[in-house]
């Protein structure tokens, strides 16, 4: 939340998108696989990697 400074709107607009794009992910990754399509791959989890720090899902905590 801190990466949007605290708001809350552009958090709950964003995630639905999050969810959409996590739920594609696996069967474009085998389709991709299937044809050995690796530069889609990379650019898949390069997206990823966006959306859930966009999301801050990728962030922890320090303990």
């Amino acid at each position: 939340m801190a990466r949007l400074d605290g708001r809350e709107d552009i958090y709950v607009r964003r995630l639905p998108k999050f969810v959409t794009s996590l739920l594609a992910l696996p069967t474009q990754l085998e389709a991709d696989l299937a044809q050995q399509n690796f530069a889609s791959i990379q650019h898949c989890l390069h997206t990823l990697k966006g959306l859930t720090l966009e999301t801050s899902v990728g962030r922890q905590k320090a303990v």
